[in-house]
């Protein structure tokens, strides 16, 4: 991970977040994470920087996202998470609908709808975010 810089920062035409949730719309209630697993959606980066430069699809940061994207929503939680706050210093405990940062190893990788997601148990989260623009 990394932390982004003026000169990477990407350009939003809309909300990234209200672009998941709408994506997420009927797919969530098809899936229920087990034990402390959270549901992390992949960040897919625009395509477009702050400054008007358009990144080429075969860009590595733009076609990697879905496959080595470090940095995701939180949209659904298993029924034990949090339960190890207080074993593990977790705090704050990450929630739905934030952005927050991971190993890819430490995840499962699959698609649900047209989206890429990841299954994590909630002790892999290593940081909260922000903006999902503030690491690459």
């Amino acid at each position: 991970m990394t932390v982004a810089t003026n000169v990477i920062q990407v350009k939003h035409h809309q909300d990234p977040k209200k672009l998941i949730w709408a994506d997420m719309e009927g797919w969530l209630d098809k899936i229920q994470p087990t034990g402390s697993d959270c549901v992390i959606c992949v960040y897919e980066r625009p395509k477009e920087t702050a400054g008007g430069i358009l990144m080429p699809e075969t860009s590595s940061r733009v076609s990697e996202d879905k496959f080595q994207g470090v940095v995701g929503l939180i949209v659904k939680l298993g029924p034990n998470y949090g339960t190890h706050e207080r074993a593990l210093g977790l705090k704050p405990m990450p929630q739905v609908g934030d952005w927050v940062a991971f190993r890819t190893v430490d995840c499962v990788a699959f698609t649900l709808g047209n989206r890429s997601m990841r299954l994590l148990q909630g002790n892999f989260i290593r940081m909260i975010l922000t903006s999902p623009d503030a690491i690459i």
